[in-house]
């Protein structure tokens, strides 16, 4: 939805583009950008960088204009790309509008990590989620379960915190609280910035090992539906196994 600063998020903010307005005034339209900023931005140190890129209009986003914004990611040198958004019901499992931008990004080593899905539904009813290129985020309660409305399935990857997750707001001083895996998303996008970040040339599957290595597994033994591997969070005690990535 854009991104409208705040006084919280000291990251550097890089390359903006709005592909509605077609400009890079990328003020939001709404809240969501803005929190899902604050919430990476909590999530990782004040010199990661964020490049906002606008693609919902008060009537939503269409694929074409999501398929642009993650080509200019890529080509502007993005490590990760945020994807809190997604189509969730019947007939999301035959969308392929976002296919070749996400095969883009995953051969040019940039892991695409998305929302589940906020539907309580398989997560093959939710895209691009369930492109298997992605790396989809389930939202997970303050007990490490899934949260009731997270959709679920084998193409969750990990599981984040998301319910009622205070972040800040597009009015650039004040904080607001929002639930929905587009809150999961952006901990797990920050997760991998950093194994970026101590391994600039990895392969998405890299990465995503790398990611594993700093995961606590949740709910049944091993990879499951409602967690994926679990939740990954980043210590004093396990920063130095991102540097032998």
């Amino acid at each position: 939805s854009g991104y409208t600063a705040h006084e919280a998020i000291k990251n550097p903010i890089v390359k903006p583009y709005d592909f509605i307005n077609q400009d890079t005034s990328v003020t939001d339209v709404g809240f969501h950008g803005t929190h899902v900023a604050g919430i990476f931005a909590d999530c990782a140190p004040d010199n990661f960088e964020i490049m906002p890129l606008a693609v919902f209009d008060d009537e939503g986003a269409s694929t074409s204009t999501i398929d642009l914004a993650i080509r200019y990611a890529v080509d502007n040198d993005a490590d990760v790309i945020n994807m809190s958004l997604g189509i969730e019901g019947e007939g999301a499992e035959d969308l392929t509008a976002l296919d070749d931008a996400i095969d883009y990004a995953y051969k040019n080593n940039v892991p695409c990590v998305v929302a589940a899905g906020n539907g309580d539904l398989p997560t093959e009813l939710s895209y691009p989620a369930n492109n298997a290129q992605t790396i989809a985020i389930a939202c997970i309660d303050d007990e490490g379960n899934r949260s009731t409305f997270s959709d679920y399935g084998k193409e969750v990857a990990f599981s984040a915190p998301g319910e009622d997750i205070v972040s800040t707001s597009s009015d650039g001083t004040h904080y607001l609280t929002a639930s929905g895996t587009s809150m999961s998303s952006p901990h797990m996008a920050a997760m991998f910035t950093y194994a970026k970040y101590f391994s600039t040339n990895a392969t998405v599957s890299d990465l995503y090992q790398s990611v594993l290595g700093i995961t606590t597994d949740l709910g049944a033994v091993g990879k499951d539906d409602d967690t994926g591997n679990g939740v990954a969070k980043v210590s004093t005690d396990n920063l130095p196994a991102f540097a032998h990535c």
